[in-house]
C-alpha cells in the first residue's frame, strides 16, 4: 500500500463520518503534516515506498484531530498510548495502540473480534493528551482495553485495569471530541491493502503532493537553512 493511493481510499472509507465531505485537498494536508513528523515517507524519491502497518495506523489517527494541520502531532501522540494494565489486559497482547491497528490488518482473526475502536485527543490528564477505547468479543464476552498516555505509568501496571474508571480519567476537559473506527472500516481497508499486494500497481497521481515540500526545502537551501 502506497501513501497516496491511502489517502484516496482513507477519504472514501470517512466521507460519512460527517455531514459535510472531506475533500481530496485537506486528506493531502493532512498527510502532508504526517509526513513532516516522520510518520509517513518523506520525499518524492519514497514515493514507492510501501507502507508498514504502524504508518498506516499513523494515517487513521491522523483523521482525529479536526484540523488537518495537526494531523501530524496528533498521530505522534496517539501512536504511544499504552494499554491500561499492561499487554495481557489489551487487546490481542497489543503493547500500543498503534498495535491494534497493525494487528487488525493483518489477522483476520482480530478483525472478526473486534467492534470498536474510539479515540480522542482531548486533555486527558494535566498536560496528557490521548486516550482510546477498544471494544471486542473474548470467548462470547464483550470486553474494553483502555488506553492511556505512557507517562502514566500507575495505569500500565499489570492488574490495574481492575479498577480503572474511564470516566474519571476524562475529566481534566469540560468538553471532549472523539472519532470512532467500526469494524467494518478495518474489513474494507485490510482487503484494500491485500488486493495493493495482490495486484501491485504505481502510487496514484503525478506525485504533486511533494510540491509544497519541495519548494519550501529549496527556499531552506537558498537561505542557507541547516538542520538543528
Amino acid at each position: 500500500m502506497y501513501a497516496k493511493n491511502l489517502a484516496r481510499i482513507l477519504g472514501l472509507l470517512n466521507q460519512n463520518s460527517d455531514v459535510s465531505y472531506s475533500s481530496p485537498q485537506e486528506m493531502d494536508q493532512r498527510f502532508e503534516s504526517i509526513r513532516r513528523y516522520g510518520r509517513l515517507p518523506r520525499g518524492r524519491e519514497r514515493r514507492e515506498e510501501k507502507l508498514s502497518g504502524h504508518q498506516i495506523a499513523a494515517a487513521i489517527f491522523g483523521l482525529v484531530p479536526t484540523h488537518p494541520g495537526w494531523a501530524g502531532h496528533v498521530a505522534t501522540v496517539l501512536e504511544g498510548l499504552r494499554p491500561v494494565g499492561g499487554a495481557d489486559a489489551s487487546f490481542f497482547m497489543a503493547e500500543t495502540i498503534s498495535d491494534v491497528v497493525s494487528t487488525l490488518l493483518a489477522s483476520k482473526e482480530a478483525r472478526t473480534s473486534f467492534i470498536r475502536m474510539t479515540l480522542t485527543i482531548a486533555e486527558t490528564g494535566v498536560n496528557s493528551h490521548g486516550g482510546a477505547e477498544v471494544v471486542y468479543l473474548r470467548d462470547g464476552e464483550k470486553r474494553r482495553a483502555y488506553f492511556v498516555p505512557k507517562g502514566a505509568v500507575s495505569l500500565l501496571a499489570k492488574g490495574s485495569e481492575i479498577d480503572f474508571d474511564p470516566d474519571r480519567s476524562r475529566m481534566n476537559a469540560p468538553a471532549m471530541r472523539e472519532m470512532s473506527f467500526a469494524q467494518e472500516f478495518f474489513w474494507r481497508l485490510a482487503r484494500e491493502c491485500e488486493l495493493a499486494e495482490h495486484f501491485p500497481a504505481p502510487p496514484e497521481g503525478d506525485g504533486s503532493e511533494y510540491d509544497a515540500e519541495e519548494a519550501e526545502q529549496e527556499r531552506y537551501r537558498k537561505l542557507g537553512v541547516r538542520n538543528g
